[in-house]
């Protein structure tokens, strides 16, 4: 379940569906926003270069070394 404002969600839910996740979308505007050309603007952007990176599918980066998700997680204490 995805829960984002109305000009986020169908970029949400293009990513989701693209990289294999079974995803719903719902809008949580509450008010209309007054800046909602720009946030369109920008979103027709972002909907480009989501739609080339999910083609693309870069690898992604890793910033140390593997930390297993089991266990009592003293593991990842610094």
């Amino acid at each position: 379940m995805i829960s984002t404002q109305r000009f986020h969600i169908y970029r949400s839910l293009y990513i989701a569906r693209a990289l294999g996740v079974d995803a719903t979308g719902v809008i949580a505007d509450r008010r209309v926003y007054r800046t909602w050309p720009l946030n369109e603007f920008r979103e027709f952007f972002s909907r480009i270069k989501a739609f080339f990176k999910t083609m693309l599918l870069p690898p992604p980066k890793f910033l140390g070394k593997r930390i297993p998700i089991g266990g009592d997680g003293r593991a990842s204490w610094d």
